[in-house]
C-alpha cells in the first residue's frame, strides 16, 4: 500500500502545480510538476514490480488504468505543449490512485500466475489508451461543433483538428497492440484449463473490443475514414468499453476467471 500512498500524493501535487495560476516562474513551475508526476508513476510500477508474487484487487487495476492514462496523455505533449493538459494528466492519475488507495487498504495480494498477471495488466493498460481514445475522439467532435458556431471561442482553445485526428489513430494503435497481446495470454490461460469460466462477459466484451478495434484500424488505415466519421467510430469503442465494465460488474452479466 506505501507505494499507491506515495503515488496518490506525489501525483495530487503534481496536478496542483500544474493547475495553480503561472506567474514569471512558468518554466521552473512545470519541471517540478513534470519531476513529481514521473516519480510518482515510478514509484507505483516498482511497487507492482516488486510485489510481482501477486496483485490486490481491484487496486492494482485502477493504478494500472492510472499508469495506461497517463502515458496516453503525456503522448498527446508530444502535439500541445499545454499545461492543462499535464495538470488533467496528473489530476484523472492521482483519481484512480486514489480509489486503488481506498479499495486496496487491508487485502493482501492474490496469488497469481505470471501469464494472468500480465493478462490482467495488458488488458487494463489497453483500457487506459481507449478511453483517452475515446476523449480525443469526443474533444473532435467538439471542436468541430465550435469552428461552425463560435470559430473564436472554445475551438481556439482545444489542439487542432489535425492533431486530434493522429492522437486518435496513435491512441488507437496503441490499444489495439496491447489490447491484442492480453488477449492472446488470455487464451493461453483458456488453454491450459486455469480460467473457472471460457465463456464469460468479460471475454465476450475483450472479444467484442478487439473486434471493432480491427475494423475501425482497417477503416482508417486502407479506407481512409478521417474526420468525423473516425471520432464517431472513437467515442463507440469507448462507450463500447464503459458499457461493457458496467453491464458485467454492476449488472452482473457474468463473472471472469479466478473470480474477477
Amino acid at each position: 500500500m506505501a507505494h499507491i500512498t506515495a503515488a496518490l500524493v506525489l501525483t495530487a501535487l503534481a496536478a496542483a502545480i500544474f493547475l495553480w495560476p503561472r506567474g514569471r516562474e512558468a518554466l521552473p513551475q512545470h519541471n517540478v510538476g513534470e519531476a513529481l508526476l514521473f516519480a510518482g508513476l515510478g514509484i507505483y510500477i516498482g511497487g507492482l514490480l516488486a510485489s510481482w508474487g501477486g496483485l490486490r484487487l481491484p487496486a492494482d487495476i485502477f493504478g494500472i488504468c492510472a499508469v495506461s492514462l497517463a502515458l496516453a496523455g503525456l503522448y498527446a505533449n508530444r502535439f500541445q505543449q499545454q499545461r492543462r493538459l499535464w495538470g488533467a494528466v496528473s489530476l484523472v492519475s492521482a483519481g484512480f490512485f486514489f480509489a486503488a488507495y481506498l479499495s486496496g487498504g487491508g487485502h493482501a495480494p492474490t496469488p497469481m500466475r505470471t501469464v494472468l498477471k500480465l493478462h490482467i495488466g495488458f488488458v487494463f493498460a489497453a483500457v487506459g489508451f481507449l478511453m483517452f481514445l475515446g476523449a480525443a475522439g469526443a474533444l473532435y467532435l467538439l471542436k468541430e461543433k465550435s469552428l461552425r458556431r463560435r470559430p473564436a471561442g472554445l475551438a481556439r482553445r482545444l489542439p487542432s483538428l489535425d492533431d486530434l485526428d493522429l492522437l486518435q489513430l496513435r491512441s488507437l494503435q496503441a490499444g489495439f497492440l496491447l489490447l491484442t497481446i492480453g488477449a492472446v495470454l488470455g487464451l493461453q490461460l483458456m488453454a491450459t484449463g486455469t480460467r473457472s469460466d471460457r465463456s464469460d462477459a468479460l471475454a465476450l466484451i475483450t472479444a467484442l473490443l478487439w473486434l471493432f478495434q480491427a475494423i475501425a484500424l482497417y477503416l482508417r488505415l486502407w479506407r481512409h475514414w478521417r474526420g468525423h466519421q473516425f471520432a464517431l467510430a472513437s467515442v463507440g469503442i469507448a462507450l463500447l468499453l464503459l458499457g461493457g465494465v458496467a453491464a458485467t460488474f454492476l449488472v452482473g452479466l457474468g463473472q471472469h476467471g479466478g473470480g474477477l
